[in-house]
């Protein structure tokens, strides 16, 4: 027996559910749901059923029609990432009825009150089941891998009720539920935006989004037939944690994507391009996530490229350029998350061709989709179906440093770099790598002792970043030579930054009060990127000009920032604003404010929100 998945119990000698019928009856009053759930099985089992649950009640295990109970159990203990255990001991059954409620803490389920919505007048639930929330719901295997059709009784209150089934086979992170009481208007002949009833943001949703059907064709043109039917759009209350969710027939939006000039389909885009890359093909485990984001990334700006044009894409590009630059600093400090296929046993998921050519690179990606629709793979299978459909990859690119990143280039490889090269590869070099890694590179490469200060900067840079103290006097006779603030920010910074590094710190400290006369007084404010003693708080930055105010340090605008931070739920928002409030010493103002507008604010996130700022909060406490 073991984990087909780190973050499910489904096990590998268990077979994966086939299809799944939900009962569900929605109590506003009591924010929860009382149901039944059907789970098929491909043949008849024996032995023990692992499935997933978080915070979920159960009352009784049976098997169809037979009224005799089927022995279960959950576990006496709760894993933080995992949830709690439910094991099934079968004999020979096919189909299993479980009878469940659910919590008022569903990590999945958001209950807003007719005062958080929009009519002021009706209550309002949805569901998010992205990354591993589904569990939470109804009891299920939890992991990417399982792809089941759905049906479902939705009974509301009386005498209100919904049915709905899927015919296609999806993964339980694609589960979608809302009740409310929506409008709804057509956009496209199989689109519709829906969204609260009453209000401004129907409409306004309904012309932001009135291209989209042209979006669907482009899509079609690129990566074959829309397999899905219907397109349809619903805009949430602004507690929504996402920018989107790519739910299969009904996709999920922030209403902070509509901003009134149709540039809000970027993201409509970006959900469409996962009906091929994601719900047609999806990952296997969230450790091959990057064959989801990665290539609906792709297809996102292809389809842009197409609708909207070239220089659109091109913008759209130079943005992710930044947010992936941004997104390999935020885990400077664990290259583990920054790896293509990378490890995530004990770590919670939401915490993370130009060598072919771009006709081949589209004719390659139709055959994929093609290949793997309707399955979940990993990256392994993946490399096996590159190497079959793209002969001798495996000779032009090394595979093994794209998707793992782990070993020293060789003497042959470096025989032509220039400075530039050096500086580039050193770079981009994970700050974690070991010391003695550090020290082997240079002893091959005698890298601290070149004469080119780009690349001794960035290796000495380096070797402060993973505690290798065998370069301090080489960094010392540097910072004693060098005037040029390119050189002096980097090194003093390595230097003092982080936790833990007292002693670099003192060493930084008395070079500087050492070397400071010989620096022009532009570099001797500089050096630590304000006037001397005090140092400069790393990483500060945030979305939009809110968050850059608050970073210099402009009270003028807390007012803006309060009322922001109690309007929007959408994480890409409250995570900058609060981090930049809370982050770095002598801020206890600012820390203060965190938590007054969270304590006022948090009723209205999303759980998933809640706890990301809860996080962040005691983090910085």
């Amino acid at each position: 027996m073991a984990p087909i998945d780190p973050h499910s119990y489904t096990d590998s000698t268990n077979p994966l559910a086939t299809h799944l019928s939900l009962t569900l009856f929605i109590s506003f009053p009591t924010s929860t749901i009382s149901a039944t759930a059907l789970l098929t099985l491909p043949t008849p089992f024996s032995g023990p059923l692992l499935l997933d649950t978080r915070s979920l009640s159960i009352s009784s295990v049976l098997p169809p029609p037979n009224p005799n109970p089927i022995p279960f159990s959950l576990s006496p203990t709760i894993d933080h990432i995992k949830g709690q255990l439910l094991t099934l001991t079968l004999t020979g059954q096919d189909s299993i009825l479980i009878t469940y409620s659910t919590s008022p803490d569903s990590s999945a389920l958001q209950w807003l009150n007719p005062s958080q919505t929009t009519s002021k007048t009706h209550p309002f639930v949805y569901t998010q089941c992205y990354s591993i929330h589904a569990r939470s719901v109804f009891p299920c295997q939890d992991t990417p891998a399982a792809r089941l059709r759905f049906s479902a009784l939705v009974n509301l209150p009386h005498p209100l009720s919904s049915e709905f089934s899927s015919e296609f086979p999806i993964p339980l992170y694609l589960f979608a539920l809302a009740a409310g009481r929506f409008g709804s208007l057509e956009v496209g002949p199989r689109t519709s935006v829906y969204a609260e009833a009453e209000g401004e943001v129907l409409g306004a949703a309904a012309k932001e989004f009135v291209g989209v059907e042209e979006m669907v064709r482009a899509g079609e043109g690129l990566f074959g037939l829309y397999e899905w039917g219907r397109f349809d759009l619903l805009v949430l209350p602004p507690s929504f944690p996402y920018g989107g969710m790519e739910n299969p027939l009904m996709v999920f939006l922030t209403p902070t994507v509509i901003r009134g000039d149709g540039s809000g389909a970027q993201v409509v885009a970006h959900e469409l391009a996962h009906s091929w890359t994601g719900n047609l093909i999806t990952n296997k485990t969230n450790e091959d996530f990057w064959l989801n984001e990665g290539f609906t990334t792709n297809a996102e700006r292809r389809i842009v490229e197409v609708v909207q044009g070239e220089q659109r894409a091109a913008l759209n590009v130079g943005i992710g350029w930044k947010g992936l630059h941004d997104d390999v600093e935020t885990f400077k400090d664990n290259v583990e998350f920054t790896k293509l296929k990378n490890k995530q046993e004990g770590i919670d998921p939401d915490d993370i061709c130009s060598q072919i050519g771009r006709a081949k690179f589209d004719e390659f990606l139709k055959n994929y989709i093609a290949t793997f629709k309707f399955q979940s793979i990993d990256t392994e299978t993946f490399i096996e179906f590159l190497k079959e459909n793209v002969p001798g990859i495996e000779k032009d690119i090394d595979l093994d440093q794209w998707f793992k990143l782990e070993r020293m280039p060789t003497e042959d490889e470096v025989a032509y770099w220039s400075g530039q090269e050096w500086e580039l590869y050193l770079k981009n070099l994970p700050k974690t790598a070991e010391a003695s890694q550090v020290a082997a590179l240079d002893a091959r490469y005698h890298l601290s002792e070149s004469k080119d200060w780009e690349v001794k900067v960035a290796f000495l840079q380096l070797s402060i970043s993973c505690g290798c103290k065998n370069y301090f006097g080489e960094t010392e006779k540097t910072l004693k030579e060098a005037g040029r603030v390119k050189y002096l920010r980097p090194l003093y910074t390595a230097l003092v930054q982080g936790a833990g590094k007292e002693g670099e710190k003192i060493l930084a400290k008395r070079l500087f009060m050492e070397a400071r006369e010989s620096y022009h007084p532009i570099a001797q404010g500089d050096s630590f990127g304000c006037s001397p003693p005090s140092f400069r708080k790393q990483g500060q930055g945030g979305e939009g000009g809110v968050s850059s105010t608050v970073s210099c340090g402009c009270k003028n605008y807390f007012g803006e920032v309060e009322k922001t931070l109690k309007e929007v739920g959408r994480m890409k928002y409250l995570r900058p604003l609060h981090t930049t409030l809370v982050q770095g010493a002598g801020e206890e103002e600012e820390k203060i404010l965190a938590k007054r507008l969270f304590m006022e604010a948090h009723e209205s996130y999303h759980t998933i929100a809640q706890g990301v700022v809860e996080s962040i909060l005691l983090k910085h406490a």
